[in-house]
Order: structure tokens, then C-alpha cells, then sequence
């Protein structure tokens, strides 16, 4: 199984920046650390955000609470981080939206990421989720799958709901982009599950990119077409995203590596062990995927938006190592 992944710009020498973003220089750019401060910029860019990020974790644990107040739901959306409703915002803003416009797709994209934590944690056997004992492991194996399939539901309607508030089809057109990517995590993790071991570097990318990249490329695309963005913008978030979730991808695969018990359940699913023993793999293709997700982020004028995903692009990466 083969996920289509969108072109990656092969790059030599430093990486050029766009204007205003962390790093650059040249004429008309913004100071470096203009809007966050050098000094912990993402842990800035989320007390920067907290409030559309607050007022979305409300809505959405007000909405499990209504319909499953007994089954544990909310709690686990309550430990949830929000990177993809933020990155969300962050590019609905770039585009010209508004916050309140913005909060039904980050309303969906989270419900669609846990969706797909609860599969993913039934497929892994994983005993913890957050800190908490996984949702299988409290209402059963039956019982979760049956959640997830909500949480996705739920998402679509969330997301339809919210036509009345926009114009011109964005529902509609966010309702399908959500769909696709949604297709492309589930190939993504066929993949995982069915590709001949051990995994060579396209098929392990593939992978990363259905599993995760495509999550996070919903998230930026989704905030582009509520927030009435350009066709190039919207090219330019799928890169972004799709780059940014490999990203994090990896990060999630060396940090299992690094756990004996976690190492043997990811040693046996995918692979990977002698594959990330090459530590100069893991490097070019970290360094690869932020370059990528920066340059996309030159589609886009200067903004406290645009630096802070470069922030973020730049965070998953230190976080990878």
C-alpha cells in the first residue's frame, strides 16, 4: 500500500526563511524573535493562543458530556495538547478568518485526531493514553471501537453545522478535504499494519505521512478554506502540514525506541530498529521536513500567525532528536 505524497523540494545549503519568520534576514523581514522572544518561543506562541484553544476544548467536552458523560470521553480531551486545532487557527487567521468562524473545523479536526487515537490504541495494545489507562482497557475493546466511530461522525457534523456561518461552499469544500485526509490516515495505517518488514525509507515515509502527516495537513488546509484563503495558500498549508506530521511522526517512533517495552511492541509492528540505528537518516530526513515546512510558509505575508507555525515546525524538530 502506497500513500500519493505531494513533492518535497530537495534543498542544499542554509535554509532561506520566509520574511518575518524566525531566522530570516534580508530587506522588509521582521526582526528575529519579533513576536515570541527567543527565550522558550513555543511555550510563548500557546499562552499567545490559549484562548481560542481554551474556548475549543470547552465546546468540544461540552458536546462529549451531553451524549457520553459516563464513558470517559472528555477527560481525555481535556489532557489533549490542541496542536492541530492550533495549527488550525494559525492559518484560518493567515487567511483572513476570524476566531469564532474558525472553532467549528478545530472543533473537528481534534474529534477526528482522538478518533483515531482511540483506534490507534486498540491496534497497539497500548495500556496508557495521557497519562490515563487507555479507553479500551476501561470500556473494551468493542466499546472503543464503536467511540472512535462516533468521534468521526460527530466531527462531520460538527463541521457541516457550520455552513450557515460561511459563504461562497467553504463547508463543503472543508467537509471534503477532511474527508480525504481522513481516508489518507486510514491507508496510512494499513499500511503499517499489512507493508513487508523491515521497512526501507519511502515505505516508512508513507506511512508517517497517511498516519500523522495527513492529520496535521487537514488541520492547516481546513483553516486555509474557513478562513478564505488563495488556491496557492491552500498548496502551501498542505505542504506545511503534511511536512510538520512526519515530523512529529518520528519524533513519536524514536521516543518509543527509546522505552524497552514500547521498543519491542515498535520493533515488531514496524521495523524500524535497524532502520533508525542510522542515526544520519534520522537527521536528513528531520532537517528535510522542517525545510519543507518552512519555505511553504513564504506563500503567506508576515503575520504573529506565520511565525508561530514556523515556531511549531521548528519545535517538532527539536523535539524529534
Amino acid at each position: 500500500m502506497r500513500v500519493v505524497r505531494a513533492p518535497v523540494t530537495r534543498m542544499t545549503g542554509a535554509t532561506q526563511l520566509p520574511p518575518g519568520v524566525v531566522g530570516s534576514s534580508g530587506h522588509g523581514s521582521a526582526p528575529v524573535h519579533a513576536y515570541f522572544g527567543s527565550e522558550e518561543p513555543f511555550r510563548n506562541v500557546l499562552r499567545h493562543y490559549r484562548q481560542p484553544l481554551s474556548t475549543c476544548r470547552a465546546r468540544l467536552v461540552s458536546r462529549l458530556d451531553a451524549d457520553l458523560t459516563t464513558l470517559g470521553l472528555a477527560a481525555h480531551i481535556r489532557r489533549g495538547k490542541l496542536l492541530r486545532p492550533l495549527v488550525l487557527y494559525l492559518f484560518g487567521l493567515s487567511a483572513g478568518g476570524s476566531v469564532e468562524s474558525l472553532h467549528p473545523g478545530a472543533e473537528a479536526i481534534e474529534l477526528l485526531h482522538a478518533a483515531s487515537l482511540l483506534h490507534d490504541d486498540i491496534v497497539d495494545e497500548s495500556a496508557e493514553r495521557r497519562g490515563q489507562p487507555a479507553l479500551h482497557t476501561k470500556v473494551g475493546t468493542k466499546g472503543a471501537v464503536v467511540l472512535g466511530d462516533y468521534l468521526v461522525f460527530l466531527a462531520f457534523h460538527v463541521l457541516a453545522k457550520a455552513d450557515s456561518a460561511h459563504k461562497n461552499g467553504r463547508v463543503v469544500a472543508a467537509v471534503e478535504r477532511l474527508s480525504h485526509y481522513g481516508r489518507a490516515c486510514c491507508v496510512g495505517q494499513m499500511a503499517e499494519l499489512f507493508s513487508a518488514r523491515p521497512f526501507g525509507e519511502e515505505t516508512y515515509l508513507s506511512v508517517a505521512e497517511g498516519k500523522t502527516g495527513s492529520v496535521f495537513a487537514a488541520a492547516a488546509t481546513l483553516g486555509v478554506i474557513l478562513g478564505g484563503g488563495t488556491d496557492s495558500q491552500l498548496e502551501a498549508a498542505h505542504r506545511y502540514g503534511t511536512s510538520v506530521g512526519i515530523t512529529y511522526q518520528i519524533r513519536d517512533d524514536v521516543l518509543d525506541l527509546a522505552v524497552p517495552e514500547k521498543l519491542r511492541r515498535t520493533a515488531s509492528r514496524q521495523g524500524q530498529v535497524s532502520y533508525w540505528k542510522r542515526d544520519h537518516i534520522l537527521r536528513d530526513v528531520q532537517s528535510r521536513n522542517t525545510k519543507e515546512a518552512l519555505l511553504a510558509l513564504m506563500s503567506f505575508a508576515p503575520s504573529p500567525e506565520i511565525e508561530a507555525l514556523a515556531r511549531l515546525a521548528q519545535h517538532a524538530a527539536a523535539m524529534s532528536t
